[in-house]
């Protein structure tokens, strides 16, 4: 196969507070070049990625396929997912690595493979992603509890429904609910699919091992509502 030409890798960094006017982007409304913050284990991070609009919606079973290939990929080179959710015309990831290095060297595997999948599945060539990916360092557990309620609420916000697990995340792995939500979010199919779909997802997600994902976020008892 031939590698195809898809992929702009550059990390834009939202590490740092913006400015009054500043969207963190270009006139042109591409993401700006920013130095990217420091990644190490203690510090997970928030990845969103999105594609083209001629890409049909993320949101099927044969994207699951190339979702877990590409994240055990991106395993291989240190890069770790610990959560994600599609979305239609886009990818949310939160990832842990040990530094810059295994994080540029997992995302490339990953992106690469991804592309190339959903190329290959499509019959297309040329760019799958619209812009180069989003990242934002997680340092703090107020952000930390904030991002895992807003990947895990991200679909049914852009639909407008009502809030229940989404087969399309992982929430349904997700064993402490009831301290993020302060409830059980309700489940809409079978106990049959609901055991294969958490059977599935546990071969290629890492659990968390990061203060911050796994305790940290959990010292804060007031909830907070997606913005």
């Amino acid at each position: 196969m031939k590698v195809i030409k898809q992929l702009q890798l550059n990390i834009k960094a939202r590490g740092r507070p913006l400015e009054k006017g500043d969207t963190g982007r270009t006139s042109s409304g591409k993401i700006a070049h920013i130095p990217r913050p420091d990644l190490n284990s203690k510090t997970p991070a928030h990845i969103n990625i999105k594609v083209r609009k001629d890409i049909p919606n993320l949101r099927r079973k044969s994207i699951y396929k190339m979702l877990k290939i590409g994240v055990k990929k991106a395993r291989i080179k240190g890069l770790k997912v610990i959560h994600f959710a599609l979305v239609s015309n886009h990818l949310h990831l939160i990832i842990e690595a040990d530094g810059n290095k295994e994080l540029a060297q997992g995302m490339r595997s990953f992106l690469i493979s991804f592309a190339m999948n959903i190329n290959n599945s499509l019959k297309r060539r040329g760019s799958l992603f619209v812009d180069r990916y989003n990242m934002e360092v997680i340092k703090v557990p107020r952000r930390m509890h904030y991002l895992l309620s807003y990947v895990f609420k991200n679909n049914s916000k852009h639909q407008k429904r009502k809030f229940v697990t989404d087969p399309y995340s992982s929430l349904i792995t997700f064993s402490d609910q009831d301290v993020l939500f302060g409830k059980k979010i309700p489940i809409l199919f079978d106990p049959k699919a609901q055991k294969k779909l958490k059977h599935f997802l546990r071969s290629f997600l890492s659990p968390p091992e990061s203060w911050l994902a796994t305790i940290g976020w959990k010292i804060l008892k007031q909830q907070y509502d997606l913005r």
